[in-house]
């Protein structure tokens, strides 16, 4: 998935959880630093879900 304006990774966060390749481009640095938290969080979330 494809998405020119990211923002703060909404959609790519979507993507990746829905098994999908995300590719994001966002040009403001706050939203980046922003995505890429959210990012990390996601991913560690679901790291979580899946122990047992």
């Amino acid at each position: 998935m494809l998405d020119p304006f990211a923002g703060s990774g909404s959609t790519g966060i979507a993507a990746v959880g829905l098994g999908r390749i995300f590719l994001g481009f966002e040009i403001r640095r706050d939203y980046c630093d922003i995505a890429v938290k959210r990012f990390e969080d996601f991913l560690q979330e679901r790291e979580n879900f899946f122990e047992f």
